[in-house]
């Protein structure tokens, strides 16, 4: 089986690991893996599975337009059109979706593939960025626009920073309008307490499962003591 991921980084930080550490996994199972990423270095380990969407300046530019106009994940649009030409060449039995923020992807151009390829889709949700129109969290201010439809968003200027232009409505519609068009997709929450937001949320279709994030048991393992 052929698997695509995709995800902000490769190798590094949590997401980048999880992703790689998923991709040995496969690898040791008989499947074929590549990881598609946005930004960062890759570990030499992990070049030849990755494919970088866009560049460093593409990046950059996706960022400036979210500073002013509250724009993340409707940048790149160059970069993401080259991406699914790669897509389609790969052509994977399986797209594994990770972080689509951090300023390296056109989702508008990703989700219009997804709803005519037919490929089945895994997202795996590491924060709150996918049900809201802007925020990545909102606990700490205990908003709950997102249920229903955001709007003079409380964290415009928290990540992904926005200085100027509030676009949480917008975007909150085109997220709900883009990421429920794929049929054939399955969520995964590393928790309880993520599944539960997912549940209350656009994203409530679709099936949700409970897949705590992996430990490496050679390094952490029960030793019998109480606490």
């Amino acid at each position: 089986m052929k698997i695509l991921m995709i995800n902000s980084v490769c190798g590094i930080r949590s997401t980048g690991r999880i992703c790689t550490d998923l991709a040995d996994v496969l690898k040791e199972n008989g499947h074929e893996c590549k990881i598609a990423y946005g930004r960062g270095t890759v570990p030499d380990k992990y070049k030849s599975i990755s494919y970088r969407i866009g560049s460093e300046i593409d990046v950059k530019s996706h960022a400036l337009k979210t500073r002013i106009f509250d724009a993340a994940g409707f940048g790149s649009s160059k970069a993401t059109l080259a991406f699914v030409e790669q897509i389609k060449s790969y052509s994977p039995d399986v797209i594994h979706l990770h972080n689509l923020h951090g300023y390296y992807l056109d989702i508008s151009i990703l989700f219009s593939f997804l709803e005519k390829a037919g490929i089945p889709v895994i997202w795996t949700l590491h924060d709150c960025w996918t049900f809201t129109g802007h925020c990545a969290h909102f606990s700490v201010v205990g908003c709950n626009k997102w249920k229903n439809g955001c709007h003079h968003c409380p964290q415009k200027k928290e990540y992904p920073s926005s200085f100027l232009f509030d676009r949480s409505k917008m975007n909150w519609k085109k997220k709900k309008e883009l990421f429920t068009s794929v049929d054939s997709m399955t969520l995964v929450t590393p928790s309880i307490w993520l599944a539960e937001l997912v549940k209350k949320s656009f994203l409530g279709k679709f099936e949700t499962r409970i897949i705590p994030n992996g430990v490496d048991l050679q390094t952490f393992q029960p030793t019998g003591s109480n606490f």
